[in-house]
């Protein structure tokens, strides 16, 4: 989305995002988004509310969300448009799965 603000993009690109069937956001919250990106990120999970599926994949559980966005507002409506009609899937693994993977292979 940043790239695409910056070439003057970015209402096409929320638009094709918003109908995509199943959006998968990998690394969610590895870094906090600053206060635009989380507006864009409000967009476009508004958008797919109830329209399509998204999943994100993330190192922090859920309950830890809010504290990553700086504006409250937009935090609490982002996280309630996700929290609401998800289904949670909490791995409890000690070890990095690429470790645990890595182990398994001949």
């Amino acid at each position: 989305m940043t790239v695409a603000e910056r070439l003057g993009d970015k209402a096409r690109r929320l638009a094709a995002l918003a109908k995509v069937q199943l959006l998968i956001i990998d690394d969610w919250f590895l870094a906090a988004p600053t206060a635009e990106q989380a507006r864009n990120l409000h967009t476009l999970v508004d958008r797919r509310s109830g329209a399509a599926s998204t999943v994100f994949c993330t190192q922090l559980p859920p309950d830890q969300w809010h504290k990553r966005m700086e504006e409250e507002i937009v935090a609490d409506a982002i996280i309630d448009r996700i929290v609401n009609n998800a289904h949670i899937t909490l791995l409890d693994c000690g070890e990095s799965m690429r470790k645990h993977f890595n182990r398994m292979e001949p």
